[in-house]
């Protein structure tokens, strides 16, 4: 009787010890489970990260600590702490172009740590066997040397992460028309390309966001001067009148598909020895209205056959030069 009280009171001694180190080689085999990204990942988020800290010490910025955890959570792997850091990032530190909010980061330091950010969500919610699908029918697609325009977030930060080199542009320079927009991005592709690629300055795009606001209170008079003629407001695009000023809203890609074009013809003019590319969930009808050299083609893609199969991505991909 007493040796079994004895071993039960051992049993006893030892729950809380073999409950500690059950929980602990849990933690151990889900950390194994998300360590080491596939190589051509890890070579991308260690690119990426030494790009934002060395761009940080030359702006002579500190790094939030969330940004520091962002990049040891892609590199070990774990991509929905990852996702999770991104978003605190976004609500926190995400630069806003025309605000005077301090502790946001610098647009030449956000858009890299956008980019691993972005892709990673991916990887947290999408099947990896698609994503790499879509990377590779791309890469087939656009010729060496190239600059290809990703509209869609998958065209984007996909393309982007999976590159051989995206801050070298290899094995084509990748730029997203979206955020032509906004100067504070030109200033990124500058810092990163510039010696490689001759990028419009920043008049064009204040000149195209002044054309835009023009064009939008005429359309939008005419609209309220006559209400039973046919809008000439598009689909998507919403205006409010704050302090007598009107304001655009609706959905990214109507605003970057109106002000973006400016600055994204533009440059394709500037690159008049390379091949263009663009990728988008719709066919930008104004930049193949634009002049160009040769005539614009539609190319289907087997990326956006594969991505529909998925149905984790929708876009397609046009040559404009």
């Amino acid at each position: 009787m007493s040796e079994f009280k004895d071993s039960f009171s051992m049993k006893l001694c030892l729950s809380p010890w073999l409950a500690a180190l059950t929980v602990f080689f849990i933690i151990c085999a889900r950390e194994s489970l998300a360590a080491k990204p596939d190589p051509d990942v890890a070579a991308f988020i260690a690119a990426k990260r030494k790009q934002t800290e060395t761009t940080a010490r030359e702006l002579e910025v500190r790094l939030p600590d969330e940004v520091t955890k962002m990049f040891d959570a892609a590199g070990s792997g774990d991509w929905q702490s990852t996702s999770n850091l991104f978003s605190k990032i976004i609500t926190k530190y995400k630069p806003e172009e025309y605000s005077s909010a301090r502790g946001r980061l610098a647009p030449e330091v956000w858009y890299a740590v956008q980019e691993v950010g972005g892709f990673c969500e991916f990887l947290a919610f999408r099947d990896t066997k698609f994503i790499r699908l879509f990377a590779e029918d791309t890469f087939k697609l656009i010729p060496e040397g190239s600059v290809y325009f990703g509209g869609t977030d998958p065209g984007r930060f996909i393309i982007t992460a999976l590159s051989r080199s995206h801050t070298k542009g290899e094995p084509f320079f990748t730029i997203t028309q979206n955020q032509l927009v906004a100067t504070n991005y030109l200033e990124y592709l500058r810092r990163m390309y510039g010696a490689q690629l001759k990028l419009p300055g920043r008049e064009v795009t204040k000149k195209a966001m002044e054309d835009y606001s023009a064009d939008l209170q005429r359309r939008w008079k005419h609209d309220q001067d006559f209400p039973n003629e046919p809008r000439q407001l598009d689909q998507g695009e919403q205006v409010r009148v704050v302090n007598n000023r009107l304001q655009a809203e609706g959905p990214t890609a109507v605003m970057a598909e109106k002000v973006g074009v400016a600055p994204s013809s533009h440059l394709m003019d500037l690159l008049s020895s390379k091949a263009s590319w663009t990728e988008s969930s719709r066919v930008l009808a104004s930049l193949n209205d634009h002049p160009r050299p040769s005539a614009v083609s539609q190319i289907p893609s087997d990326a956006t056959k594969a991505a529909t199969r998925s149905a984790a991505f929708k876009g397609s991909i046009s040559r404009q030069r």
